[in-house]
């Protein structure tokens, strides 16, 4: 279980963890988690190990990474980048997003990242009225909240807002010892928010959004649409 850092285009540090030998398969989480946090990653990266290299990697701004600010989203797709040209040793990878983590992979897919196939599970979608739109100033509201120093809040928010948790419940999260490392990583909320973008608008997908997945290999199109309608 080779644990190691690469530099993203930027500079920014972004730490790994990898198991296994063979073609790679990158592992993305969604808002909130990282590699210390989600021990589901460990436990599917030891069940593939056999035949795959398996790559965890905590995304910046969390766990051991680093973060350079200013953040826009593609400074995400040169991290996923990094890692498949230096732990995935430069072959195009499998890429599997958890949640918003499915967002970043699509989009990064998008932008040209040498992604083979993509395995996506729950990315934030939402074009009718099945559930609650994020409220338009959210990115704003996450915003203010880390600049006012009030991390927790943003927490809140992601919880109510995005998860959909009810209030009362996320006033019991906050009283417990677990809220103090959601909020050592309430910033990249905010990184999230703006790799989900507009799809949690209530509001048809725009076209354009993610039009290059066409381009994909049939297997791997084929994967991503029926993740992203959950069939």
């Amino acid at each position: 279980m080779p644990e190691g850092t690469v530099t993203s285009a930027d500079g920014t540090t972004i730490a790994y963890t990898a198991w296994g030998a063979g073609d790679p398969i990158v592992i993305i989480d969604g808002a909130t988690a990282y590699r210390a946090t989600n021990p589901l990653n460990q436990e599917t990266a030891e069940l593939l190990a056999d035949e795959f290299l398996v790559v965890n990697y905590d995304r910046r701004g969390r766990g051991e990474s680093g973060d350079t600010p200013p953040y826009v989203v593609e400074r995400e797709f040169e991290d996923l980048e990094a890692i498949i040209e230096q732990a995935g040793q430069g072959r195009p990878a499998t890429v599997f997003g958890w949640s918003s983590g499915a967002n970043l992979a699509l989009n990064a897919a998008q932008d040209g990242v040498p992604i083979a196939r993509l395995a996506l599970f729950e990315p934030n979608a939402a074009v009718d009225g099945a559930r609650p739109p994020l409220p338009d100033d959210y990115v704003e509201r996450l915003d203010a909240a880390i600049a006012d120093g009030r991390p927790g809040d943003a927490v809140a928010l992601f919880m109510t807002a995005a998860a959909m948790m009810p209030e009362e419940a996320v006033a019991g999260m906050r009283e417990q010892d677990f809220w103090a490392g959601l909020e050592a990583v309430a910033p990249s909320i905010a990184y999230d928010a703006r790799q989900v973008g507009d799809t949690l608008s209530g509001r048809p997908l725009h076209p354009e959004l993610w039009k290059h997945i066409d381009e994909l290999p049939p297997v791997a199109r084929t994967r991503a649409v029926r993740s992203l309608l959950g069939v």
